[in-house]
């Protein structure tokens, strides 16, 4: 399983774990902290690019089988927005087979090409977990 994210800022055991090494990879445009701390494992990889054109070069590479990720509740008319997910994700989840939304009334709604219709959702799971932030750190 290799898992292509923009910024980890958490992970979860099996990528720290040698035991599974072989069996779960993440490919992660963003070196942070927790990318860092699993390297040493040998199945974390650094993606250089320039971000507004990640999708493009990862789909021409490879596109995604599963797309999951994070979305406003639905309006009126049925779409969700992809909320803080707004650089690539839309053209990642158009391009996967599978689409699995966490539904989250903790995110706000954004504007732009971040719609997403109910009907073009193939899982929809309900959190409400705060949305995270990356936190001030003195240099």
């Amino acid at each position: 399983v290799t898992v292509t994210t923009c910024l980890p800022m958490e992970m979860a055991e099996y990528f720290f774990n040698p035991q599974y090494k072989d069996s779960f990879r993440m490919d992660g445009w963003f070196y942070t902290a927790a990318m860092r701390k699993a390297h040493k494992n040998g199945n974390i990889s650094f993606i250089p690019n320039h971000l507004y054109l990640a999708a493009v070069k990862r789909l021409a590479h490879k596109e995604p089988n599963i797309y999951m990720g994070t979305a406003t509740l639905p309006d009126k008319h049925g779409y969700v927005s992809l909320s803080l997910s707004n650089v690539y994700e839309k053209r990642m989840l158009e391009a996967a087979d599978l689409v699995i939304l966490e539904i989250n009334e903790n995110y706000p709604r954004t504007f732009g090409d971040v719609e997403v219709h109910i009907n073009d959702i193939d899982y929809m799971i309900k959190t409400d977990y705060e949305v995270p932030e990356l936190l001030e750190v003195e240099p």
